[in-house]
């Protein structure tokens, strides 16, 4: 190896070397860091907050709480719903940052201040919210509420939760039951409360009855798709095979016939030269062998050839083809279209 291939691989190593790093540097950099990233989505949103602009610091700090779970954080989200006079969501969101600090201020004393602020705001906003509990004792399977449009779990049901003073719709429905619709007004320091109370359509089995007749006509009516058929003749195999079995079996009673002629022709010979098949002595022993083989080779043939042949002609009889309805096999071939551009059809078919 020469010292000028030995220089070129060394360049070559020392290439790949420094690209691997500067790569792994550059995906380390496009890493998204979620703290620093919260930490830039909240000073943004204390920007637009100091600006008035609290719409758009609404948005810049729940992008920083989906980022970072800080009770920091929400404190400032609640004092901006609070700013858009939006209070009940106000209180939620104090009660959240004060539960949260409280659980933090256990193994970080800063989250102290954080709770109580979150409390003492939240109380002086309890004048400006009032409460509405939604219970549904008797609510049927598959019962949806909604207040004002939003939906309520079921695990909000029969609590008192904080809601800004306005005029709130309460609908609940249920299949098979009349839609509930109620509204009621929310009074500030107030606490107001609706009983869903879901009553059986009388219609609904009706309706369901209607719909299941509609259905099966539907069903019964509708297209049956075809299949074009025609009749073939089928089958013949079996003749054919039984022909063949019969040429081979007249072969065989043949050959057995030409054995037996043979053998017939030797025992004769043999009577004619000793007087006697009984008086043939030894010396005619090997005559006499060949006689019996030739009768034994006739008898194998005759019987052998005439199974055959006998298989043969029942299968000539009984194994013609015969006439049955089949589907027609569609066959593509190329034609011209009325534009003049080749297309494809499906005989049998189109």
């Amino acid at each position: 190896m020469t010292t000028t291939t030995l220089a070129r691989r060394a360049a070559l190593a020392i290439t790949l070397l420094a690209t691997s790093l500067t790569t792994a540097s550059l995906a380390r950099a496009q890493t998204i860091d979620p703290e620093a990233a919260s930490q830039v989505r909240f000073t943004r949103g204390r920007q637009f907050f100091s600006a008035g602009q609290f719409e758009q610091a609404l948005g810049e700090f729940r992008a920083a709480l989906e980022l970072v779970r800080s009770p920091n954080i929400r404190l400032n989200l609640a004092r901006t719903l609070r700013q858009l006079n939006r209070f009940a969501e106000a209180y939620n969101e104090y009660m959240r940052s004060a539960a949260e600090a409280s659980d933090r201020a256990s193994s970080e004393a800063r989250f102290a201040a954080t709770r109580d602020t979150a409390r003492t705001e939240a109380n002086e906003i309890l004048p400006r919210i009032g409460r509405l509990m939604v219970s549904a004792p008797n609510a049927p399977p598959g019962t949806t509420i909604s207040v004002g449009g939003t939906g309520l779990p079921a695990a909000g049901w029969g609590i008192a939760a904080p809601y800004d003073p306005r005029d709130v719709e309460v609908t609940a429905t249920a299949p098979g039951y009349l839609a509930f619709r109620q509204t009621v007004t929310v009074r500030a320091t107030a606490e107001s409360s609706v009983t869903v109370t879901l009553r059986v359509d009388p219609d609904a089995a009706r309706r369901a009855a209607a719909a299941r007749a509609a259905a099966a006509r539907q069903t019964a009516n509708a297209p049956v798709a075809t299949v074009p058929t025609e009749m073939r003749w089928v089958g013949g195999a079996p003749r054919l095979v039984g022909a063949v079995l019969m040429v081979i079996g007249g072969l065989g009673v043949g050959g057995g016939g030409i054995f037996g002629a043979m053998a017939q022709a030797r025992y004769d010979d043999l009577r004619r030269r000793c007087g006697g098949l009984e008086m043939c002595g030894q010396e005619f022993n090997g005559e006499l062998n060949s006689g019996q083989t030739l009768v034994t080779l006739s008898n194998i043939a005759l019987f052998g050839g005439g199974g055959l042949l006998g298989v043969g002609l029942i299968m000539v009889a009984v194994g013609g083809p015969h006439r049955v309805e089949v589907p027609v096999r569609p066959t593509a071939f190329m034609t011209l279209g009325p534009e003049g551009l080749p297309r494809a059809v499906l005989a049998g078919v189109f």
